[in-house]
């Protein structure tokens, strides 16, 4: 019992003389130190700082050291000339003589910023301050110690040697480090005057090299030189820590050696228009029309495209290709592309052109002809297509309107092959005259009775032969509802509808694209809207004044001049029976 007394009274002592103690503003103190003063640029440095002080607390703050908010140096002059990489503090008390004192003693992991003399200036804390320290820097890596391998290794590469102006260079950074990588940095090129994109994803592998194995992280880039401006790749770096086999932490920071690239500007004997520097240029073409004979107002669909290695698809240029007056042109938009893998780029251009015959004759489309230079072989290469000759024949009803017929021959008539005689028979000129009278009435009567059997089939085919396909009014109404639709949006549908509706209507099966139509159908204002249409879908130029009325008028115009066939009756009879094996 007197013990257990003893003991509390021992503690309450103790806990009163805490209490009791004052709090003390003055004694501290602050030192400062370095674990080398000679490093290479690539290396760190822990500087470790040393501060005491007088120190109070009540019994709350014993039983909480945790939470006690304790004074730091201030270390802002320290980050002119060094990066802080990493940090850390601890803290210890000790009571002597009735006096509490704290130690605190803060770690910093420093990476110098430049080479040279580096100071670590006085830091502050409370009323004391550390002595200042110096600092040299080696310019350059630190070599490896002897027999060890380095802990990491940054390199730049390139895959050529020297470039042109606009010329493709690929560029690979590869880091290569021993241990668990816990946290890293790896900076990016910057550069001026070019153009550049990342290749594919980041690898990562493994390589052997001074006899360690290394995991390697590479990324790759391509660069298009803009200007004549030598390529300067340096100040690429990397900083990180990793976890070493004995499970001790190391700072790693490593900067590449610089690479140079010089660049030339384009050859004299380049002869383009254009400067395309490529490891491969080839450039095709595709007809949807593959015949070489078409008629006035066909429309044909041309396809050229430029494919490219070792271009982005915005420096491929513009086609431009030339056509005569007889084919009228209307490009659509072109569609460029560029695939950036992990190797080199890959780049298209398509460029596609309706084409519609609006005169007869023998037209040549001429040759498109790119210059280009290649980069793998020094020289200039030419890409090519060659010309193409499309005969345009006229229009069924041009063609009809033009022929002669056998009753127009009378203005030319044949030359004659007879040789004068100087004592003709007395009765030859009138054999000739009545054998000509004769040879032209059999003519005549042959050309009826053949003008009457092709009547006699054409009309029995339409009332019994097996093509006839009779069209259901709905059929008819529907499908004119739908291109009126069509029409009215001056969508490019509209062109295959109308040849489709209007064999319904005249229940004919020759009309296959509407230039049969307009031969069929002779009506100006319909042959009018149909160019405007053509225009304003197929015309670059942006026709904000396009109204689809002319066109839905003249089709109206067009229905109501053209019975369809459940209501047509035959306006002459015909000249003879329909059934001749009843007579």
């Amino acid at each position: 019992m007197v013990s257990n007394t003893g003991r509390l009274t021992a503690w309450l002592g103790l806990a009163w003389l805490l209490l009791c103690l004052p709090a003390l503003a003055d004694g501290a103190s602050l030192e400062a130190r370095v674990d080398r003063d000679t490093l290479y640029e690539n290396e760190t440095l822990k500087l470790t700082l040393t501060g005491t002080m007088p120190f109070s607390m009540d019994i709350s703050q014993l039983l909480n050291l945790s939470d006690m908010d304790l004074p730091e140096p201030d270390i802002t002059a320290l980050q002119d000339n060094f990066e802080i990489m990493d940090r850390h503090q601890k803290y210890s008390l000790r009571t002597v003589n009735g006096e509490s004192e704290a130690t605190i003693t803060w770690t910093y992991q420093l990476a110098p910023k430049r080479t040279g003399t580096l100071s670590i200036p006085a830091l502050p804390f409370k009323d004391a301050q550390s002595d200042p320290l110096s600092i040299t820097v080696q310019s350059g890596n630190a070599p490896p110690q002897q027999g060890e391998a380095p802990s990491a290794i940054l390199e730049v590469t390139t895959d050529k040697d020297a470039v042109y102006v606009q010329e493709q260079l690929v560029v690979t950074l590869r880091l290569y480090y021993r241990g668990n990588l816990i946290r890293g940095e790896l900076s990016e090129p910057e550069l001026a005057n070019v153009l550049m994109e990342k290749m594919g994803k980041q690898r990562e592998y493994e390589r052997v090299r001074h006899g360690e194995r290394y995991r390697v992280v590479e990324r790759r880039y391509v660069i298009y030189p803009q200007t004549t401006d030598a390529i300067t790749l340096s100040d690429i770096r990397f900083r990180g820590r990793v976890r070493n086999a004995d499970q001790g932490l190391q700072f790693l920071r490593e900067r590449a050696d610089k690479v140079t690239v010089p660049v030339s500007g384009k050859p004299d004997g380049f002869s383009g228009r254009v400067w395309l520097p490529a490891t491969s240029l080839e450039i095709s073409q595709q007809w949807d029309n593959a015949r070489q004979t078409v008629q006035v107002g066909d429309n044909i669909e041309r396809t050229v495209t430029i494919d490219a290695l070792g271009l982005l698809g915005s420096a491929l240029p513009p086609i431009e290709p030339s056509y005569p007056e007889a084919l009228r042109s209307y490009p659509e938009q072109p569609d460029t592309t560029a695939d950036v893998n992990d190797r080199t780029v890959t780049s298209s251009r398509t460029e596609k052109t309706t084409l519609v015959a609006v005169e007869p004759g023998t037209v040549r489309i001429p040759e498109i002809r790119i210059p280009w230079w290649d980069t793998v072989n020094d020289r200039q290469r030419e890409a090519v297509i060659p010309a193409r000759t499309i005969t345009i024949k006229a229009a069924d009803d041009q063609a009809a309107a033009t022929a002669p017929t056998r009753g127009d021959s009378g203005g030319d008539p044949a030359p004659s092959t007879e040789q004068p005689s100087s004592e003709p028979p007395a009765s030859e000129p009138g054999n000739r005259e009545s054998g000509s009278v004769w040879f032209w009435i059999a003519l005549v009567l042959g050309a009826l009775w053949c003008m009457t059997l092709a009547l006699w089939w054409w009309r029995n085919r339409d009332h019994t032969g097996p093509e006839a396909r009779p069209a259901r009014p709905d059929d008819e109404r529907a499908l004119f509802r739908e291109l009126l639709a069509h029409a009215r949006r001056g969508d490019g549908n509209t062109l295959q509808l109308l040849p489709a509706w209007a064999c319904v209507r005249f229940g004919r099966d020759d009309l296959h694209s509407v230039s049969d139509l307009l031969a069929v159908h002779d009506d100006p204002s319909l042959e009018h809207a149909i160019r405007q249409l053509q225009e304003h879908l197929y015309s670059e130029r942006v026709d904000a004044g396009w109204s689809p009325e002319p066109l839905v008028d003249a089709l109206r115009r067009l229905r109501e001049t053209a019975p369809s066939q459940e209501d047509s009756d035959d306006s002459l009879p015909p000249l003879y029976p329909q059934r001749l094996g009843n007579l």
